[in-house]
């Protein structure tokens, strides 16, 4: 009827130092309570574990797979009585039974709270029974409790995350002992201390299909493939700090300070560099903060979650719910970036109030733990609305102000965005158009370029003699400053 009944067949790979100790701890166990719940996180080679012993102890195993035969031959409103015979047919054959992935059974959520007929009568009845000789181990999620299964008689194991060391012999398991001697484990485990091993096994197998397998490789594939981020690059604008003209000073800062440290770990770890724990970016509307950010997130890709406005939409509970889970994120996948957009429009929420004091825990909590390599970068345009107790040091370390840009920067701005798409380019007198330009935000130079560019194209649709990118440049800042006059004068007439 299951997989039960089939003789376990050894294991390929060979267990990592963490995964012995598990085994051990498991061993040990079972001889003192009838009942081993194993809780570890995904990804973390507890299925290896388990085939491990499955083999060593001539254990029967039961997963998702067997879940859900039973479910599907079984009258649907009698599922649980169908795995519980699934669980009796098992133990027949065998004194010890691994149940994997109990998670995956059907209404699993309903049971492991409301203390089922499946938990309390089966396993309660038969699998604790001391005088039945019958041993069994679940194997389970991080947030499984033993009072869950209506005992005391569970001993609990918990799957530690990887070292190093684990890396090594994972390494060698995906890659083949030759190729994995070279790999500088170390160097691994500091661009990402909360990497399990199916991502590792994943980079394996991308960077196996080429000639060289070091651990710059497995980052790159790393970064590219497997690190989770809630930011999506594929919709953020494609900027690099090369297109921000007048941004040289913050990004010259950001790379010393931020980027740097995150991004070149054996440097990094040679010359004792950290990334600062917080970072303000202030300035008016428009002066090019988020632009910032962007751009950054295009150069960390794999290391930069984003809180931005899809989250000062949701109500205060969802909001909450919503940045644990991408600071819990950030912290599985640091060191990165963690980037919140507006903080200051969060500050004036009076439903947030508790975002101070969150914020407060994460900075103070940077010291040590999973979150030390987590950068918290923020942007404000009233500076005044940021609590002082996060200015203090050793939390908001580097503040970054952006400014206005002058005439000069002005014109270095619409020379980029036009560069040759506009008739006799070359021959545009920047240094007058940076004048009239004078003022503006660099929202508003992205602006006035576009303008520039419809206006031409409106032009050509039409059949008309293009005029020069100077006088569509001129129009453009003209028709700007036209606007603004028309809507001002309609909030002083209001």
């Amino acid at each position: 009827m299951v997989n039960a009944c089939q003789d376990p067949v050894s294991p390929s790979f060979a267990l990592t130092p963490s995964q012995v100790m598990v085994r051990e701890g498991i061993l040990h166990a079972i001889q003192v309570t009838p009942i081993v719940l194993v809780r570890c996180s995904a990804g973390s080679g507890a299925s290896t574990v388990m085939k491990h012993l499955a083999y060593l102890i001539r254990a029967r195993v039961l997963g998702a797979a067997d879940w859900l035969q039973s479910a599907d031959n079984s009258d649907p409103y009698d599922v649980e009585t169908a795995i519980a015979e699934t669980i009796h047919d098992a133990l027949r054959g065998a004194d010890t039974l691994i149940l994997e992935e109990i998670e995956y059974l059907p209404n699993a959520h309903a049971q492991l709270s409301k203390g089922s007929y499946f938990f309390d009568v089966v396993l309660r009845s038969l699998l604790c029974a001391p005088d039945r000789g019958k041993r069994v181990i679940f194997c389970c999620g991080q947030n499984f409790s033993s009072h869950m299964l209506n005992t005391d008689r569970a001993t609990v194991v918990d799957m530690p995350r990887p070292t190093p060391a684990d890396y090594g012999v994972a390494l060698a398991n995906f890659l083949g002992a030759e190729r994995a001697a070279g790999i500088d484990t170390d160097l691994l485990y500091r661009f990402a201390t909360e990497l399990n091993l199916h991502q590792l096994r994943l980079a394996c197998a991308v960077v196996a299909q080429g000639q060289s397998a070091t651990a710059a490789d497995l980052i790159d594939c790393l970064r590219e493939y497997s690190l989770k981020t809630n930011a999506k690059h594929r919709e953020i604008e494609k900027l690099s700090f090369d297109d921000l003209p007048g941004f040289e000073d913050i990004a010259r800062k950001l790379d010393i300070h931020v980027v740097l440290p995150l991004t070149n770990p054996e440097l990094a770890r040679a010359r004792g560099l950290t990334p600062k724990r917080g970072v303000l970016l202030y300035g008016p509307p428009g002066s090019g903060k988020t632009s910032v950010g962007r751009a950054l997130a295009q150069r960390m890709r794999g290391k930069f979650f984003l809180i931005d406005g899809n989250f000062h939409e949701q109500p205060a509970g969802y909001f909450f719910f919503l940045l644990n889970a991408v600071v819990a994120e950030a912290q599985a996948n640091a060191p990165c970036v963690l980037f919140i957009d507006d903080a200051d429009v969060l500050f004036k929420q009076p439903l947030l109030a508790g975002l101070t004091r969150f914020l407060l825990s994460l900075l103070d909590g940077m010291q040590s733990g999973r979150s030390s390599k987590v950068c918290v970068m923020m942007t404000a345009m009233d500076v005044r609305l940021v609590p002082d107790a996060l200015l203090r040091s050793g939390r908001i370390e580097l503040w970054l102000e952006t400014q206005l840009p002058d005439a000069a920067t002005c014109a270095r701005v619409l020379r980029a965005r036009i560069g040759a798409a506009l008739p006799h380019s070359d021959a545009v007198d920047y240094d007058r158009v940076g004048e009239l330009a004078a003022g503006l935000t660099p929202a508003d130079l992205r602006r006035v370029a576009g303008d520039a560019m419809a206006l031409y194209g409106y032009d050509l649709s039409k059949g008309r003699k293009p005029h020069t990118a100077q006088v569509y440049l001129e129009k453009s800042l003209e028709n700007l400053r036209e606007d603004r006059r028309r809507m001002q004068a309609v909030l002083d007439a209001a």
